[in-house]
């Protein structure tokens, strides 16, 4: 399996030196939708270059908490308010676009992504990557722009977001 390996490396190296970089793993917490806290992880890989730009694709799950108000019950059968944790699954799809080879600086580029199915989003994405040392472990610092369409609730708006987390790269 090594020699595989091996082998599709030097071929992609061979064909684009962008494609020569490696799959990361991108992981951490930010807001989304209106400010909303959640967590996330994602995986992106290289696909060519054009113009002096590297590209890579991203693809990212996440949860998002929307604390909603509700009622508890405690344990003596009282009712009380409280704050009810809704859990939203959502999923993005990031185009990343830099300069740098080494995955090290500045990239941005276009995205799309939904919570839940029930709200669509379309925007760009910008952000700031570097490693620890010279080790596989890095840090991502990002802010999203994307408006944000609700089919069932027949509006739209803005959705801001901020991430930030760890990176490893293969």
């Amino acid at each position: 399996m090594t020699l595989v390996r091996t082998l599709a490396f030097t071929a992609a190296a061979t064909l684009s030196p962008a494609l020569a970089q490696s799959v990361t793993v991108w992981g951490g917490v930010g807001t989304e939708l209106f400010i909303v806290p959640g967590v996330r992880l994602g995986l992106s890989a290289p696909v060519g270059q054009v113009s002096g730009l590297n590209m890579a694709v991203r693809g990212t799950a996440g949860v998002l908490v929307l604390p909603l108000p509700g009622d508890s019950v405690d344990s003596n059968g009282n009712l009380s308010g409280g704050v009810f944790p809704l859990p939203l699954v959502t999923g993005d799809l990031d185009l990343l676009l830099s300069r740098d080879r080494s995955g090290v600086g500045f990239y941005g580029g276009p995205s799309v992504g939904t919570v839940a199915g029930a709200a669509w989003l379309f925007g760009g994405v910008a952000g700031y990557t570097n490693t620890f040392g010279s080790s596989n472990w890095g840090y991502y610092v990002e802010a999203k722009v994307r408006g944000a369409i609700l089919p069932a609730a027949d509006g739209a708006g803005i959705s801001p977001g901020v991430h930030l987390g760890l990176t490893y790269r293969f």
